[in-house]
């Protein structure tokens, strides 16, 4: 079997590498070349911006495309124009971030999705505008890139909209701070409930899964997040200072004093939604709340928490990624020393 991989080889596509080469199928990677080396000598690197030319793609013959680097529909058009009659099936990976509700909850693939005007739409996929903006209409963005596929190749086609993604080489700090953390130890502040739930998927078994899935030729839309249970953020935080053994200790500190001291929800305190009534204007739970039945029911295994900090932890002593805009060390301290104060008071 031939595979085809389009985005770079830095987080998630590398595990889609590793899963194919584990099946002994053979890859081509096509990629601006920026985020390394040569991965493996056997496999085939074809270099190119997908905004500007994949001409080196044309006239090739691949049973399965995995596109994990699929943002705007433009780029969509262009992919599809090249391969559609010289592959066998299409996997694109898309995003939880399509669904237009979040105070919804058990999300599932039918519901509502985000999409843009059709002039606005025309003017961002024209000009591939700057990263703010791709990133301010991502989950929009990403519903027309399904929905260009869906067009090209209706029988082809699947969709697999993860969750949060984590493990090693996950470079954007929003699982990797908390095992950092806990490998720190002492005094950690833990935000808001610890009965909130909480929702993510290792990228091994993310790759593992879609390559099988890709290689099957299954087709339709799939939510794809876990753990198959209810995760809690205390249970999330317990496996993280078990597994990195160390003394750590937990002060749960409320949303409301979080708020009142501006800390930015998700990107500050990566996994920290303050807690809102239940479908009420500002409530996003419904992001920790996706229904993985149809994923699971697929085939869709999960790894053991544990494991995946751990495995996290070994590449972060290893490679020590630079932190990106999480809590600093100093920042968290003077927290708690507040919430201490206004503790005792």
């Amino acid at each position: 079997m031939k595979l085809l991989i389009l985005g770079g080889s830095r987080f998630l596509g590398k595990h889609m590498l590793k899963a194919a080469l584990a099946r002994n199928i053979e890859v081509t990677l096509f990629n601006r070349g920026i985020s390394g080396g040569q991965p493996d000598p056997d496999v085939e690197i074809l270099h190119g911006d997908r905004n500007a030319d994949m001409n080196i793609l044309r006239g090739r013959q691949w049973d399965c495309v995995i596109d994990t680097s699929g943002y705007w529909p433009s780029q969509m058009r262009s992919a599809a124009k090249i391969l559609s009659d010289n592959i066998g099936h299409y996997t694109f990976i898309s995003t939880c971030s399509v669904y237009s509700d979040f105070t919804a909850r058990n999300i599932s693939e039918t519901d509502g999705l985000l999409t843009l005007e059709q002039e606005q739409l025309s003017v961002l996929d024209a000009e591939h505008a700057e990263k703010s903006l791709q990133l301010e209409h991502y989950g929009a963005l990403k519903t027309h890139c399904e929905e260009v596929l869906r067009q090209a190749m209706p029988t082809r086609s699947l969709i697999i909209r993860p969750g949060l993604i984590v493990g090693p080489y996950d470079v954007s700090d929003r699982f990797s701070y908390w095992v950092k953390r806990l490998m720190r130890g002492g005094n950690v502040l833990a935000p808001g409930s610890r009965s909130r739930p909480v929702q993510l998927i290792d990228a091994r078994d993310l790759a593992e899964w879609a390559v099988s899935l890709g290689s099957a030729s299954v087709t339709g839309t799939f939510n794809a997040t876990g753990p198959k249970n209810v995760l809690t953020m205390g249970e999330l935080l317990q496996v993280c200072r078990d597994t990195c053994s160390n003394e750590a200790e937990f002060t749960w500190v409320s949303d409301d004093f979080l708020q009142e001291q501006k800390i930015q929800p998700w990107t500050e305190l990566p996994f920290w939604l303050p807690d809102t009534e239940t479908g009420t204007p500002g409530d996003v739970g419904g992001i920790f709340s996706l229904s993985v039945k149809r994923a699971i029911d697929m085939g869709l295994n999960f790894r053991p928490l544990h494991e995946t900090v751990e495995d996290t932890m070994h590449w972060l002593l290893e490679a020590r990624p630079e932190a990106l805009g999480s809590l600093k060390a100093e920042r968290e301290q003077q927290l708690l020393a507040l919430w201490q104060l206004r503790s005792t008071r």
